[in-house]
């Protein structure tokens, strides 16, 4: 999609749209503001889009959002669709990005941030954020009821904890390094009916995926790519593994399920009111991954739905429909971006398979009766007994 700038307003397929400047994120970005009918949005392309500059010539972030859409896509899990985008400003000046449209479906619903509903729970509880799990998925659930009219025991938690462990998941899979609190959001609406008020609560799609596959900096892409293809060409496996392993290492997740994967440390006096969320700093643990995987197992054993899902990305995910989606979409990618990608994703989705089968073999054996040598002597007396 090209877009010509015009004082305030951008002009797609000839029809002119007003735009609004986006404040939120590190990449520079803006609303294309889309007509409306009776409060509600056209469909998709003329609803509202935000279009997102590159941040620099040496990120290919755009291309991971686009890999990381279309991987969401085809495992069936919900995410913000993106394209490749270029933008004419006034001053005939083209500059290279992405346009999605909004999660929101409609003008009633209003989102709030892992970030947010964090300070919103802090504020509530008066509790140390040192000692909080605040990028996880237990502790995002907490919190909701704590901070809504939402009751702990309601479907819709259920609901939404599918969809975060979902998105952990692929995070997982695609080396996704930028879920932090400002990444995960939640979308609610209130209803009202003549008896009384309720709230509804879902997950918005997966948003801000750029940093997946380590195309945040081109350099370290490129670098990764030209080693993974030296170790290939040597032909020994076990070089290839060890060292797809030190990449994969690296490319940690930060959305945790139960344990924080980055430790989130607070540097500021508790009475730092709303600059709370910006004066803190990560803290990466160099143990995650047996932490991270034991605790996805443990979910996607005790879930059928979420065993089924997993199941289905097994037997039927393709990276070559991955290519094609994007391709019909018109969209061009480089040949070892794509290289990249499926490297680490096959790597990652394998191990990940390997582990739960493992896992699930131990949870069967852990579970299996076995009498003990107290039960054994019990029973052994009884019936000498009889």
């Amino acid at each position: 999609t090209q877009m010509r700038g015009v004082t305030n307003l951008v002009i797609i397929d000839d029809r002119v749209y007003e735009t609004k400047m986006e404040a939120r994120g590190a990449r520079p970005k803006f609303w294309i503001v889309g007509e409306k009918s009776k409060g509600v949005f056209f469909d998709y392309p003329y609803q509202n889009l935000l279009f997102k500059f590159s941040i620099n010539d040496r990120s290919l972030e755009n291309h991971g959002e686009v890999l990381y859409s279309a991987i969401s896509k085809n495992c069936k899990a919900r995410c913000v669709e993106y394209q490749l985008a270029n933008y004419l400003d006034e001053k005939n000046q083209l500059h290279h990005g992405v346009v999605c449209p909004s999660y929101k479906n409609n003008s009633k619903q209003y989102d709030i941030s892992g970030c947010d509903l964090t300070h919103y729970t802090y504020n509530l509880n008066a509790t140390n954020p040192a000692n909080l799990e605040v990028n996880t998925i237990d502790y995002y659930l907490q919190a909701i009821t704590q901070c809504t009219s939402i009751p702990h025991n309601s479907p819709l938690l259920s609901l939404v904890k599918n969809d975060l462990l979902k998105m952990a998941i692929i995070d997982y899979f695609t080396c996704q390094t930028d879920r932090h609190w400002g990444n995960v959001s939640f979308l609610f609406q209130s209803f009202s009916t003549n008896m009384n008020e309720f709230e509804t609560i879902t997950t918005t799609d997966a948003y801000d995926n750029g940093c997946c596959f380590a195309l945040k900096k081109e350099p370290a892409a490129t670098t990764f790519f030209n080693q993974l293809r030296k170790a290939r060409l040597d032909k020994d496996p076990n070089n290839y593994n060890s060292r797809i392993e030190q990449i994969s290492h690296k490319l940690q997740p930060m959305l945790g399920i139960k344990s924080s994967l980055v430790k989130i440390i607070d540097k500021s006096s508790l009475q730092d009111g709303l600059d709370f969320a910006n004066k803190l700093e990560y803290k990466k643990l160099p143990n995650w991954e047996t932490t991270f995987l034991d605790e996805l197992c443990e979910e996607v054993i005790k879930n059928p739905y979420l065993a089924s899902w997993v199941q289905n990305i097994q037997k039927n995910f393709s990276f070559q429909k991955v290519r094609s989606d994007i391709e019909k979409q018109g969209d061009e990618i480089p040949e070892h971006v794509y290289n990249l990608a499926e490297n680490l994703f096959e790597y990652r989705s394998t191990k990940f398979f390997n582990y739960l089968e493992r896992y699930r073999a131990k949870v069967t054996t852990e579970n299996t009766f076995t009498p003990s040598k107290k039960t054994k002597e019990n029973n052994n007396y009884s019936m000498e007994k009889q």
